[in-house]
């Protein structure tokens, strides 16, 4: 979720990609800035960035559907 969070995906956008409702999304989205203490989702990308939190490129290409 952290890597489409990243790329500015709404959550309606990221419910759809993950086939869970925009509510589902805007819950898990919501409970990642409270972990991460982050404020916005701008912040949840930054420092998702920099804690090197997100898949790898070759990892993130095995998984997308097809």
């Amino acid at each position: 979720m952290l890597d489409l969070v990243t790329t500015g995906m709404t959550n309606r956008g990221i419910g759809s990609a993950l086939g869970i409702t925009e509510r589902t999304a805007r819950e898990h989205i919501a409970r990642i800035m409270l972990k991460l203490g982050a404020g916005s989702r701008v912040e949840v990308a930054v420092m998702a960035t920099r804690r090197d939190l997100l898949p790898r490129a070759e990892a993130a290409d095995r998984h997308e559907p097809g």
